[in-house]
């Protein structure tokens, strides 16, 4: 399975084509999840996303390891053959029978950080996601490098809004938190199960050590990159359950995923078709600066104007489509939304150090950055949910330039060239404001 590199009308096509399937997956997903939630919030407490929430860190810190970087491995790799793509999945159900079991092992541990009992059986049930993703990791890895976003658009549309009518079925017959959980088992299984059929790879009894160990030095500095990323975008989560309430960290989370909105609704659209593409330009900087300039250009030019909207008009936003119990939500809003705005251009990055296999670097500047951002929560927990939202802007702002020049040098791109692709569209956005 050797991939030749295309030629440049040939590549640009495939992406755009990538780009406009994956871009309509995400809106169609993010507006379905917003009329849900107007239903849902007002139905479920607070508490209740609090609980999930803290499921969600639990499940999420072993999930980390749900396939130890060997689905990037087999789209950034060259050269496949079905030995190596057989050995990985067979490794893959592996990890999801452990990664489960650890979870539920862990979850009467979790329930003591957090100092709330009733996360024990929602993390219990919401393990067998992590098995349940572990069968379709490699096909979804096959599809995604083959660029074949048409089909993946339609699985994640169809999983997504099968789970949410779940969630909203559930809500209206006052399931409480078990609402949320159904609809995220429901998404995941239907997810899987559409990605093994639609793939048209299927797995054999084979298995090599030789083989597994090709792409393991890739995919472990993926995967340890991918653990202190996660703490640093989940301690704060962390220390708001632990110190401040399930209550609280409810308001922060639903402030903190509008504010995600850009980075998980559009940089990662393009991240998702970009990954395969740079992977095969790997060698040609040129073509892979041009190319990404003008992705992070498109991605300004909606997440500007947008996040800055979001600051400014958060307090009608709240009120309007959530309801007077979310009130506090606001504040932590107006705060938040700027550090969207720059997340999601600094999110691109993962794809220069992900296509030049540079996992290692990857891991070694996420792992100072990750560092830092707890020390910051931490510095901000004395003035509760807006203190540490307060600190996340602040070491956003300082650490945003650090966090492109050292992947930017990879591809021999300077900062004066990102800000000339981009003053255009900040200058526009400030007029906006």
């Amino acid at each position: 399975m050797s991939t030749a590199t295309p030629a440049p009308t040939v590549l640009s096509q495939r992406a755009l084509f990538g780009v406009s399937w994956s871009a309509t997956a995400r809106i169609t997903i993010q507006l379905s999840t917003i009329v849900a939630s107007t239903v849902v919030a007002r139905r479920v407490p607070p508490s209740a996303y609090g609980i999930v929430g803290m499921a969600a860190l639990a499940i999420g810190l072993i999930s980390l390891f749900r396939d130890l970087g060997t689905a990037a491995a087999v789209i950034q790799k060259r050269d496949l053959n079905q030995q190596l793509l057989s050995s990985l999945f067979w490794v893959n159900v592996g990890i999801g029978f452990v990664g489960t079991a650890l979870c539920f092992l862990s979850a009467k541990a979790a329930a003591h950080v957090f100092h709330e009992p009733e996360v024990v059986p929602v993390i219990r049930v919401l393990s067998a996601s992590f098995l349940i993703g572990s069968f379709s990791n490699i096909h979804a890895a096959l599809l995604n490098r083959s660029m074949a976003f048409r089909k993946i658009s339609s699985i994640d549309i169809s999983s997504s809004v099968m789970g949410l009518g779940v969630v909203v079925t559930l809500a209206c017959l006052h399931a409480g938190v078990w609402s949320l959980v159904a609809g995220t088992l429901v998404s995941a299984a239907i997810s899987s199960i559409l990605l093994c059929a639609r793939s048209e790879w299927q797995p054999r009894l084979l298995f090599s050590w030789l083989e597994v160990r090709s792409v393991m030095n890739f995919g472990l500095n993926l995967s340890a990159f991918n653990l202190f990323n996660y703490f640093a975008r989940n301690s704060d989560n962390a220390i708001i359950g632990r110190y401040l309430g399930s209550a609280a960290l409810g308001f922060y989370q639903l402030a903190y995923n509008i504010m995600m909105f850009p980075v998980q609704g559009i940089a990662q659209v393009m991240s998702q078709v970009l990954f395969p593409a740079f992977s095969e330009i790997q060698q040609d900087n040129e073509r892979f600066r041009r190319i990404y300039l003008r992705v992070c250009s498109s991605i300004a030019l909606i997440t500007f104007p947008l996040m800055t909207g979001a600051a400014i008009l958060a307090e009608p936003l709240i009120k309007t489509v959530y309801g007077p119990r979310w009130v506090n939500v606001i504040p932590v809003l107006t705060i938040l939304a700027p550090v969207g705005l720059v997340q999601s251009i600094v999110a691109t990055v993962g794809q220069i150090y992900t296509a030049k296999g540079r996992t290692d670097l990857m891991f070694r500047v996420g792992g100072t950055a990750s560092v830092l951002f707890v020390i910051g929560f931490f510095v901000g927990l004395p003035w509760g949910i807006l203190g540490i939202a307060s600190s996340y802007a602040i070491f956003t702002a300082l650490l945003a330039l650090p966090l492109l020049y050292i992947p930017f040098r990879l591809i021999d791109l300077r900062l004066v060239d990102m800000w000339h692709a981009l003053k255009g569209i900040a200058a526009s956005t400030v007029l906006m404001a």
